[in-house]
């Protein structure tokens, strides 16, 4: 529909001032805080269940290097302490844990130097 006096160019500026305007980015850090706090809290029990899971599989010393630190698609992070410990517990480790959670979807582990995450109990 064409307003009287309104030309195309005239209307065309206006949906661009319309529909070009910069969203206001700007977030509380209250906000950031509990975007985060929630995202741990949630992924807390897939750890705790995966962990769980390797028990029957893995011996004292798995347990007592390594913790499950991320669950990522079809990918587990194994957390490793110390360092020196992470390619020998790759080597040893890799091909058991990927079996032990294929029932999962998991295809990949990964073993990294880091100690966050959840214990193999």
């Amino acid at each position: 529909m064409r307003m009287s006096g309104q030309s195309d160019w005239d209307r065309r500026l206006e949906w661009v001032a319309h529909n070009r305007r910069r969203r206001d980015r700007i977030v509380c850090a209250g906000e950031v805080v509990r975007r985060s706090a929630s995202g741990i809290a949630g992924e807390q029990p897939i750890l705790e269940r995966t962990a769980s899971s390797l028990s029957d599989v893995v011996d004292d010393a798995f347990r007592s290097h390594c913790r499950v630190g991320a669950v990522r698609g079809d990918e587990v992070v194994v957390h490793v302490r110390p360092a020196e410990m992470v390619a020998a517990m790759r080597l040893r480790w890799s091909g058991v844990v990927a079996s032990a959670l294929a029932d999962r979807g998991v295809r990949r582990v990964v073993f990294v130097f880091g100690d966050g995450g959840s214990d193999v109990v």
